[in-house]
Parts: structure tokens; C-alpha cells; sequence
């Protein structure tokens, strides 16, 4: 399975409902759906659970469907933080201070450039 980093750093190859989605699989989508009911406290069913990625266009789910960083990455036709100039703004900040791997990942790939 190829490697997605979303705008904000996430891996979003390893999120079930990226992994879901792309393998097709309903029972998984079912099982996805049931944990996130439990977890998060929200009414969300199997036919919810389809996303393609952070940056590709059509349904997102949860977050992601309202992210600020998702948004401004868009507008400015980047592939995720790791390329922005005004990195770390307040936001991305904000973000991974609950979501170290992320900023792991943004780091890497910073170096990488």
C-alpha cells in the first residue's frame, strides 16, 4: 500500500477508513464504524466510512472533513505542511501538540528537501 502523508503529517495510509475504503472491505468499514461509535460518542454507520486521502477530492470524514490545514494546503497547491514557508503556523502547532507523529512526519520530510 503506497504511503500518504496528509497535510498535516498524518499517515493517512494507516487509517481504517482510508484502509476501508481502498480494500473495498464493508466488514472492516462495520468494524471502523462500531469503534469510532464507541470511542468518539458519535452516531456514524459503515456506509460513513470512505475517505481517499486528505488531499484527495470527495468525502472526508470526521476532522478532516472541517480541517483548517487540509484547507489552507489546498489553497496553496502544496502537498502537506512540510512545504509551506510560514511553517509551523499557530494551527499546525496547535495540532501536534495532541498528534506528535504527525509533526514526526512533517520534520522528516522537511529534512528531505
Amino acid at each position: 500500500m503506497k504511503n500518504i502523508t496528509g497535510a498535516c503529517g498524518i499517515n493517512c495510509s494507516e487509517c481504517s477508513t482510508y484502509i476501508a475504503t481502498t480494500t473495498n472491505d464493508d466488514d472492516y468499514r462495520e468494524e471502523t464504524a462500531k469503534r469510532m461509535r464507541e470511542q468518539y460518542k458519535i452516531n456514524i454507520n459503515k456506509e460513513d466510512i470512505n475517505c481517499l486521502g486528505c488531499l484527495e477530492p470527495g468525502k472526508h470524514i470526521g476532522y478532516c472533513a472541517v480541517c483548517k490545514i487540509r484547507e489552507c494546503v489546498t489553497t496553496k497547491s502544496i502537498d502537506n505542511c512540510a512545504y509551506c514557508d510560514d511553517y509551523p503556523c499557530q494551527d499546525v502547532e496547535n495540532f501536534h501538540k495532541n498528534a506528535p507523529k504527525a509533526k514526526e512526519n512533517i520534520e522528516t520530510l522537511r529534512e528531505e528537501l
